[in-house]
């Protein structure tokens, strides 16, 4: 399943490169997401194959997979209002990232505090892009390339806020235990994937 989850991946890789020329600014920051997504996905098997901890990868996606998100959303919705939300909240967790790195890091362990907070970041972040969206959009909501990320976001982070929470109870369990949970997570992580492919299909004018 770890295989085919991080497979999916590369689909929404695939099909942005592929419509690059089409894409907004918005949907290319999100394809250089994408991108590093996949980057960090071969280092952790490579390092994982080798016996090498590779949680330290994991940790450090948080502040890089909020922020890019938060850039997103901000490149592609209009006022300054509503960008300016998405931008301090971007920047708070950042912020609180940053304090909680320099001072209660644990290496070698799944951080789950900073686990779970990205995860309810980015739900909030998606809930008000989504309902920006809605309101303002001419279009029917489903050809909006937005839709698809912020309810890839929402299923993914939602789904696995929990799992997150628990990591490193489950992994002191066993690695069957571990990755039998691991499941549910490599499973909502191939949803979203197809999801985001969706949006950089849709055929919607850029904005900017």
């Amino acid at each position: 399943m770890s295989l085919a989850a991080g497979s999916a991946s590369l689909l929404p890789l695939s099909v942005g490169i592929v419509r690059y020329k089409k894409l907004s600014t918005a949907m290319k920051v999100f394809l250089l997401f994408c991108l590093l997504t996949c980057l960090e996905i071969v280092a952790e098997f490579i390092l994982s194959y080798r016996g090498i901890n590779n949680l330290f990868l994991g940790n450090s996606s948080f502040p890089v997979e909020t922020a890019f998100i938060a850039a997103v959303y901000a490149f592609a919705l209009e006022g300054k209002k509503v960008r300016g939300v998405i931008i301090t909240l971007g920047g708070i967790f950042l912020f609180i990232w940053t304090v909680d790195k320099i001072f209660f890091d644990l290496p070698g362990s799944i951080n789950e505090e900073m686990a779970i907070l990205s995860r309810i970041f980015i739900i909030v972040l998606s809930v008000i892009a989504l309902h920006t969206t809605a309101r303002r959009t001419m279009l029917a909501l489903t050809d909006e390339p937005l839709f698809w990320l912020t309810s890839g976001n929402l299923l993914y982070s939602a789904g696995i806020v929990l799992l997150l929470g628990l990591s490193n109870e489950i992994a002191a369990m066993g690695v069957s235990y571990f990755i039998a949970a691991w499941n549910i997570n490599w499973s909502l992580d191939i949803i979203a994937n197809v999801m985001f492919a969706k949006g950089f299909l849709c055929k919607v004018t850029p904005r900017t």
